[in-house]
């Protein structure tokens, strides 16, 4: 039993002893709001990860891509009108045409330099972007069919003719993508240094088309006659408006340069082109024609470009 003197020593032992499970759950407690403190830090810093993106800014760049070029299917229709002539007098009237001719196009590729301005800007308190871009390429992708037979079908004036069937014969059909004017605008988000976006917008592209080597030919009473002459070509070249669609990726090297990699599909609008061309044939001095050849055909065709670029934004 303790003595008088001894109680309060005794009493201060068992406080200290029953604190200790207190102060040690303390300890363990400001251990794990120690450790969960860096993993706090790092989620609030994920979502806004620093980056050397700028707020704002316009941009240019040059680069380089690849072009693929869907040519698909095109058509031609032909009609020719003729007038015979027999030691120098008219004899006879005749026309004769057929139903178009679809011919499918070999798709190409081609090698593209390309030349691009544009404006970014961030969304406010956001990781989003808006921005629009306008870009130029050069494509020069030609395809072409050869030896292509239009048959036809038609009538004559002359009461000896039984027929006046025959074909119109082109030598070479071409159609070509030459240049290119992309008109984009785009929504991007970022992930630290690399913006991620898609968009899409029109687009504006020089075709041409051409016809070379045409002759029609007739065939009357059984005998294949050249109607037209020497062979005629016939071309167009024009501008058509498309719609385009673009996704991609700008990654920062610093708030200035970045490095733009794009792909665009456009669908380039469509083009029939009429034609209306006189004929003169002189024959062998008794037998002589002439007229006009009359027809239409298309140049529709699309495009895919994956380019990479590397832009300077001030």
């Amino acid at each position: 039993m303790a003595s008088d003197g001894e109680k309060p020593v005794e009493a201060a032992r068992t406080s200290r002893r029953m604190a200790r499970p207190h102060h040690r759950a303390a300890q363990l407690i400001a251990g794990l709001l120690a450790s969960a403190a860096p993993t706090a830090a790092w989620a609030q810093t994920s979502d806004h990860a620093p980056s050397v993106i700028p707020q704002s800014g316009f941009f240019g760049g040059v680069g380089l891509g690849a072009s693929f070029v869907n040519f698909g299917n095109q058509s031609v229709y032909n009609k020719g009108l003729a007038n015979v002539y027999l030691n120098g007098a008219l004899a006879a009237t005749g026309e004769a045409d057929g139903p178009p001719v679809v011919s499918s196009f070999p798709s190409k590729t081609a090698a593209i330099p390309q030349v691009q301005v544009g404006y970014f800007h961030r969304l406010p308190e956001t990781d989003w972007f808006l921005g629009a871009k306008l870009s130029y390429n050069y494509v020069g992708a030609e395809s072409s069919v050869d030896n292509l037979i239009i048959p036809q079908y038609g009538s004559s004036s002359a009461p000896n003719v039984t027929s006046f069937t025959g074909y119109s014969v082109t030598n070479s059909y071409k159609v070509s993508l030459q240049n290119q004017l992309l008109m984009l605008a785009f929504v991007g988000r970022q992930f630290g240094n690399l913006m991620l976006y898609g968009g899409g917008g029109a687009s504006l592209s020089q075709k041409h088309s051409e016809l070379d080597g045409v002759v029609g030919y007739a065939t009357i009473n059984g005998h294949l006659v050249d109607i037209s002459g020497a062979p005629q070509t016939v071309s167009n070249t024009s501008w058509t408006i498309g719609a385009a669609a673009t996704a991609g990726m700008m990654y920062f090297f610093n708030p200035h340069l970045f490095l733009d990699v794009n792909y665009i599909y456009s669908n380039t609008g469509s083009v029939n082109t009429r034609v209306q061309s006189p004929f003169n044939n002189p024959g062998n001095g008794t037998y002589a024609t002439s007229g006009t050849l009359i027809g239409t055909y298309t140049a529709n065709l699309s495009s895919q470009m994956i380019t990479l670029s590397l832009n300077w934004a001030f």
